[in-house]
């Protein structure tokens, strides 16, 4: 038991010194500790493994102010024995309540008892809660080349990239393993199946001393990303019919970190592939094969339980989750910068140039006629009601990640099955589709220009319903490929599923190429591949948005009400702003002067006197600032109300 890190924490220096030395003899790692606040302080910096804690850390005698309240505030996977030289039954009682009411106290030791009994306790503590397999082998695959091979380093950074002692965070995610196969003789780490911030899955052959050779997935990493995706799939996850389901077979826990192992079944974790990776191999007749089993027998399970109708304010709030927002004003101005910074970074990349000009976004096309597309910034999609109002929207279960990377397909057993659960909820039902047709837009080469995405873009506008295909003449095989993958994904979706309104899917497909937007980092990018995923993804929303709304007024005016609608918000006004904001509406597009506000919006006489003018304008000012606090998403960053120095103002709505 020499790996072991233990924690004695007693009042007494004495007992410290004692006790710490004679585990030292026995191989241990000793921390020690007077006081709690020293304890807290080993606890957070130090990997430890148990805790030993003197009931009465006051001396007095009193256990309501020591070990028991100490252990309360410890890390609860830690588990704690409580040594004390005043044994009651009261004590006893009150220090051994059922596991997790009590900081993971397992034992309780009298001092009296001697080193030799409190040894065989710890022993005892160790095998039963914090069963490390000291010997197992841990074995890192050699089948790819060198600089792609994994490596205990290599997984630390993936799961703790900011870490400030990588190497205290390794030694922990390698007892996660030996503690998570505890009873294997030796396992090897094949290759991380998909990686987010704080969490991993893995391909791991294990060796089972009774079972022989396994293939598990193993999900690992922080205590909190681990835990919401095991909760999300036990509660949304089916577990019937024909779905390829997760089978959950053992899981460890360590202060910060917890993993769980499965089991696949209907795939074979050794033989399959991410769908991206098929995709890029498989012919279209393959590739649509595989999207049929994956959406008849993987994603329709999740939508076929009791779909209902709901308003667009329900699902307005499911959107809003799905781009990990609660504000549209701050999603708003996080799009606004995304875009501008998008405009700057493609100007390194010739035939995709985009700019930003005022609410409108040009696309460059030097192949093409027009030579430029100007399409309205579709940052107004963030509030989500006015976009989707007059649709109907089915909400059901969903997963809320089905793409090309969160896909695994098996081709020799022509086969699929879902590796992500951590979004699953209750959603409009198209989410599943349209975050799958989207990961697909995103796989045409960099060679594709700009002129044949925004053709494939149109063609898919252009479909009457989700079950009829698309017009693909002239466009070349790779694209054709494309196109005919995403119309068997629409085609599905409009089959298997109760979807049928054609702009709710749309937005759902809108909201999708949003979340690559506000998901991926755009400062400092110089990979082209991603940038060019981006400006597609850019110009998919901003078609989508612009076709939404083509018929839809975005701004509305209630006189006798004194309530201004703007995109779906209404803002009421006092009759004094309500005849600005009418003025510049009805110019909107043009300079106003100040002269013409004053004398025309708001009725005030000319007069002569420059007192008189500098506080008329200083009204006029405060009303432009008043008007702007109502109107705009963000006040201090106006983008609907200009400023045109040496002239007046200019409304752009």
């Amino acid at each position: 038991m020499s790996n072991y890190s233990l924690l004695i924490v007693d009042d007494v220096p004495e007992t410290v010194k004692t006790i710490g030395e004679l585990l030292a003899l026995h191989g241990f790692h000793v921390y020690t500790a007077t006081n709690p606040d020293e304890a807290r302080q080993i606890v957070e910096t130090r990997h430890i493994h148990l805790v030993l804690l003197d009931l009465c850390l006051t001396g007095d005698g009193d256990p309501s102010d020591g070990g028991l309240d100490l252990a309360k505030t410890l890390d609860a996977a830690i588990p704690k024995i409580i040594i004390t030289k005043f044994p009651s039954f009261d004590t006893l009682y009150s220090t051994l309540p059922a596991a997790g009411e009590n900081g993971f106290i397992v034992d309780y030791v009298l001092k009296l008892d001697g080193f030799e009994h409190l040894l065989r306790r710890i022993q005892d503590a160790l095998t039963k809660h914090a069963p490390i397999n000291w010997q197992l082998k841990i074995r890192f695959s050699e089948r790819f080349p060198v600089w792609q091979r994994l490596s205990l380093a290599r997984l630390t950074e993936l799961i703790v990239p900011t870490s400030e002692d990588p190497m205290v965070e390794a030694q922990k995610i390698d007892e996660l393993l030996r503690l998570l196969f505890r009873k294997h003789e030796e396992i090897t780490i094949e290759r991380v199946i998909s990686a987010t911030h704080g969490r991993v899955a893995l391909e791991v052959r294990g060796n089972h001393p009774e079972r022989g050779h396994e293939h598990y997935l193993v999900v690992y990493g922080s205590e909190a990303d681990v835990t919401v995706y095991e909760q999300h799939r036990q509660h949304y996850a089916p577990k019937d019919g024909d779905a390829r389901v997760l089978h959950r077979e053992f899981t460890a826990r360590i202060p910060g970190y917890t993993a769980y192992a499965y089991l696949l079944h209907g795939v074979r974790l050794a033989s399959s592939v991410s769908l991206r990776e098929f995709y890029h191999t498989a012919d279209a007749a393959s590739m649509t094969e595989m999207l049929d089993d994956l959406l008849r027998h993987v994603v329709q399970p999740w939508s076929a339980r009791a779909p209902i109708v709901t308003n667009p304010k329900e699902a307005a709030a499911f959107f809003r989750t799905w781009l990990h927002t609660d504000s549209p004003t701050s999603a708003e101005r996080q799009l606004q910068q995304c875009m501008a910074t998008l405009a700057q970074a493609t100007l390194r990349l010739g035939a995709f140039r985009i700019n930003l000009v005022g609410q409108a976004i040009e696309f460059h096309l030097p192949d093409a006629e027009p030579a430029v597309r100007r399409l309205a910034l579709p940052t107004n999609a963030l509030r989500v009601e006015y976009l989707i109002s007059g649709s109907e929207h089915l909400v059901g279960t969903v997963n809320g990640a089905v793409d090309l990377e969160t896909v695994l397909v098996d081709p020799e057993r022509k086969g699929c099955t879902l590796i992500e659960f951590a979004h699953a909820t209750r959603g409009p039902l198209c989410a599943d589709y349209a975050l799958l047709e989207h990961s697909l837009r995103l796989q045409l080469s960099s060679a594709i220009n700009l002129s044949t995405r925004l053709k494939c873009e149109t063609a898919l506008l252009a479909m009457p319903n989700l079950t009829t295909p698309p017009d693909m003449t002239g466009l070349d095989p790779e694209v054709q490929k494309l196109m005919r993958a995403i119309t068997r994904v629409r085609y599905l979706a409009g089959t298997l599923s109760p979807i049928r309104d054609l702009k709710a899917y749309h937005a759902g497909v809108l909201f999708a190429a949003l979340r690559h937007l506000l998901a991926t980092p755009v400062e400092n990018q110089e990979d082209p591949g991603i940038l060019i995923k981006l400006v597609h993804s850019l110009l998919c929303a901003a078609l989508i948005y612009d076709d939404l709304t083509r018929e839809q007024e975005h701004v509305t005016v209630d006189q006798h009400q004194r309530i201004v609608t703007i995109h779906g918000r209404e803002v009421p006004l006092t009759p004094q702003l309500l005849r600005l904001f009418v003025y510049l509406y009805e110019r909107r597009g043009k300079v106003c002067t100040k002269k013409e506000l004053l004398r025309e919006a708001l009725e005030m006489p000319d007069i002569e006197t420059s007192a008189d003018v500098q506080r008329n304008e200083s009204t006029l000012q405060n009303l432009i600032s008043r008007l702007r606090q109502l109107i705009e998403p963000d006040f201090q960053h106006p983008i609907y109300l200009e400023t045109v120095r040496s002239s007046g103002y200019r409304l752009k709505l």
